[in-house]
């Protein structure tokens, strides 16, 4: 008895194992748009390109000379809201290495870890009551998201989409 249901716990374990096996090969297929826009586009005059093999990676170079190995991680975290893997100088260049581990659906606007449903202009009060029970209100809690929101926003749908209390 003690052996059948050590047998079956590994068997278990090996079902669980491929079933995140194959979830994660689903996931990392997909690529999403919105980091796709901003690896072609980024911001400050930078140049961006998809890593080859890898969809959701994107190698970021700005003809911009940092001191050191710190001063151009500080730079390229600044830059980008996404994973930030690596940063380093090439002369007079700082180039980013950037990921993506989320994928948004449809019209959604993926922000570093979040997906943004974009609708219409609306004020604090109505935009926290048209969330409804199933999503969380994200409230803008500093000046980098803020930045970030809008900057993605007019580049893409050239309109005012948020409105806030405390601008």
């Amino acid at each position: 008895m003690l052996k059948e249901l050590g047998m079956a716990f590994i068997k278990m374990q090996r079902i669980t194992f491929f079933g995140l096996v194959l979830f994660s090969a689903v996931v990392s297929a997909d690529r999403d748009p919105t980091f796709h826009r901003f690896c072609n586009n980024p911001p400050n005059f930078g140049e961006g390109k998809i890593v080859e093999g890898d969809k959701n990676r994107c190698q970021l170079t700005y003809n911009i000379a940092t001191v050191d190995d710190t001063t151009a991680y500080n730079f390229c975290d600044t830059q980008q809201p996404f994973t930030l893997l690596s940063a380093r100088r090439d002369g007079s260049k700082t180039i980013c290495d950037i990921t993506t581990y989320y994928v948004c659906q449809g019209s959604d606007v993926l922000i570093g870890d979040k997906c943004f449903i974009p609708r219409r202009a609306v004020d604090f009060a109505q935009a926290r009551e048209s969330c409804g029970q199933d999503y969380t209100f994200c409230t803008i809690s500093s000046g980098f998201e803020q930045k970030w929101i809008t900057g993605q926003f007019i580049l893409v749908r050239r309109t005012h989409l948020f409105a806030n209390d405390f601008l």
